[in-house]
């Protein structure tokens, strides 16, 4: 049971940041093309679900070296995403 509990909590963090990573995307593309990207960044979700899938694979973190890269590149990617829209409004 520890082993299918292990595999479905790395399967997550992994599954966290394949959507933080596309949403982000989606975010940047959203910012380049239009100017109300400002407005929407204050109510970004990128810091917030990064933060998130870092709390959640800390444990993972912990036992394996293989997250740390990962997890730091979301997680400054993703506020340097939300910082100068949120700057420009």
């Amino acid at each position: 049971m520890g082993f299918v509990w292990g595999w479905w909590k790395e399967m997550l963090v992994v599954g966290g940041c394949l959507i933080e990573t596309v949403l982000m995307l989606s975010f940047l593309l959203f910012f380049f093309i239009t100017p109300l990207s400002s407005c929407f960044a204050l109510f970004s979700p990128f810091p917030y679900l990064s933060i998130y899938v870092f709390v959640l694979g800390r444990a993972r973190v912990r036992r394996s070296h293989r997250w740390r890269l990962p997890a730091a590149v979301l997680n400054v990617g993703s506020w340097l995403a939300f910082v100068p829209a949120a700057r420009r409004g």
